[in-house]
């Protein structure tokens, strides 16, 4: 009988660890994008609202690898040592509105990602208009040398917020949401982001 339970417990064992070798845990990256499965991390979130001079109902959601300042009270400008991000436009209706900052609707759902502004960079090497703030670069990104992801004419991307929370007072927020897009290339791009976001605004 023991001769019978020490085997028992041996192949049990055995079938355990065999699982284990065959079928490693792989923990998925968490706030980042892929491109054609490959990961690019964007720790930092920013809401972008429309400040110019039509106030239109649309903002951008960008995530990236490097922080964004407001350089402007129109216009913001990226650490130079980002090297890749995900901007996403959205654009509810084509209307003026009273305010961007306060008034543009960011709701839970599926939104439709424009194709005129919408985009994805990774290898981003050259900044435009540098400057120094505070001790750190800071410019505008360039394409020369990145390279640059955006959907075709007609073209289908989404991004789905699955929960938000906006404070307007201190320009923060947070945000669960999943975005896709197809570039004109073909490329598959797939991200994610689960965490807090600050608000900045933009002459689009």
């Amino acid at each position: 009988m023991k001769t019978i339970k020490l085997l028992q417990l041996f192949l049990l064992s055995s079938l355990l660890f065999s699982c284990t070798e065959d079928e490693p845990v792989v923990t998925p990256m968490s706030n980042n994008f892929t491109v054609n499965a490959t990961d690019f991390a964007t720790p930092h979130a920013y809401l972008i609202y429309d400040e110019g001079s039509a106030l239109n109902n649309r903002y951008f959601l960008t995530f990236s690898n490097a922080p964004l300042i407001q350089e402007t009270p129109s216009k913001v400008a990226v650490q130079t040592t980002m090297t890749q991000a995900a901007v996403l436009y959205i654009e509810n209706v084509p209307v003026p509105i009273s305010s961007g900052f306060s008034m543009a609707p960011v709701g839970v759902g599926t939104h439709t990602l424009d194709t005129d502004d919408t985009e994805v960079l990774n290898n981003i090497v050259n900044f435009d208009d540098p400057f120094v703030s505070g001790g750190l670069s800071y410019g505008q990104p360039s394409y020369t040398g990145a390279n640059l992801f955006q959907m075709p004419t007609g073209g289908i991307g989404t991004v789905t917020i699955n929960a938000i929370t906006i404070d307007t007072i201190a320009g923060t927020g947070t945000i669960n949401c999943t975005y896709q897009m197809t570039s004109s290339s073909g490329d598959v791009i797939i991200g994610n982001y689960s965490g807090t976001f600050e608000i900045r605004s933009s002459n689009f």
